[in-house]
């Protein structure tokens, strides 16, 4: 028997792990979000795939929570703060967030894509 959550998918690809979402499921994307403020991304348990930064000006930052609609609980990503206006990808290689994903920004004219399973 499998004693972690990606073992157990292992174990049964295409089925979910009671309890969490399947890890085997479709990448799902958020589209492009301006966010000003805070974000529900995912307001269901789900994987956090990666996110892209499309940051309009300099010194911008995300934090990613494991919440489905406030910006607390667990910090799942925190970034620097970027000091110019390229784009960056984050992987963030199915961390699981048990409660909902939430982007909080700091900034003005920031853009961002998450792509997450569920």
């Amino acid at each position: 028997m499998a004693d972690t959550i990606a073992g157990a998918a292992a174990e049964h690809p295409g089925r979910t792990v009671k309890g969490f979402p399947n890890i085997d499921g479709d990448v799902q994307s958020s589209g492009i979000i301006g966010v000003t403020a805070g974000l529900a991304v995912s307001d269901q348990p789900c994987y956090a795939v990666g996110i892209d930064i499309i940051p309009a000006a300099a010194n911008v930052s995300v934090t990613i929570y494991d919440n489905a609609s406030a910006a607390s609980g667990t910090e799942v990503h925190k970034s620097l703060t970027l000091l110019s206006t390229k784009s960056v990808h984050i992987d963030l290689e199915n961390t699981l967030c048990k409660n909902g994903m939430f982007i909080v920004t700091t900034g003005a004219g920031l853009e961002v894509i998450a792509r997450f399973r569920r």
